[in-house]
């Protein structure tokens, strides 16, 4: 088995991200990449940890060299202190989702209520209120049939009980279904400012989730 320096493999991601991010970002990148694959953490790194060489780091390297977001390459994403797996068709969790789910939260208590999360994605929305409020009975939907499987896995490893369906809502027939909480972080930047997105996300996450046509 071959040990290697972890600051050293932090040292070699830096390098290469360091042309497509500032110094800052290019430390919190490689610490967080070797926190999921090698399950190390800022003291570790500092200590300079001897750890195994995580399989297939030339190539995560040369992905995140060529502006492939951290998420993609792992194929993981922290949401509420809760690790979620993506893919292609799912958004990256951010941050400020996370408030969202929380006033969700602080309206929901303990009561049995009924809540849909529209464009659910991986889940994290839906599965995070699931989880911190067990009695409410959560739907997820997506229109993207790949986005509902990743959001079903999720469900399944963090043990979350929501009923996740492929649906369009511009295409749903109202039937008798009836939610008291409807929540979403829908698409809402305009085709006309694809020109000021970053390369790593307008090259790497999918547009179906980001994406709005400029007249509607």
């Amino acid at each position: 088995m071959f040990l290697v320096s972890v600051n050293a493999l932090s040292q070699q991601i830096q390098q290469a991200i360091a042309s497509i991010y500032s110094e800052r970002e290019a430390k919190a990148i490689a610490q967080a990449y070797l926190n999921m694959k090698c399950g190390v953490n800022t003291l570790d790194i500092l200590l300079e940890k001897a750890v195994v060489e995580p399989v297939n780091f030339k190539a995560d390297l040369s992905r995140l060299a060529a502006g492939v977001p951290l998420q993609y390459v792992t194929g993981k994403a922290y949401f509420l202190d809760r690790l979620f797996s993506l893919n292609s068709d799912t958004l990256i969790p951010r941050p400020e989702t996370e408030e969202l789910v929380i006033q969700v939260l602080n309206r929901l208590g303990d009561s049995a209520k009924t809540v849909l999360d529209i464009g659910t994605g991986s889940g994290c929305i839906a599965i995070s209120i699931a989880l911190e409020a067990p009695n409410a009975q959560v739907t997820g939907w997506d229109i993207a049939e790949a986005a509902v499987q990743q959001a079903r896995m999720n469900a399944k490893d963090l043990g979350a009980n929501v009923d996740f369906k492929q649906q369009d809502v511009f295409e749903w027939a109202q039937d008798v279904n009836t939610w008291d909480f409807i929540v979403s972080n829908p698409p809402y930047v305009l085709d006309a400012e694809k020109v000021e997105m970053k390369p790593h996300v307008l090259d790497h996450e999918p547009h179906l989730a980001l994406f709005v046509p400029d007249e509607d």
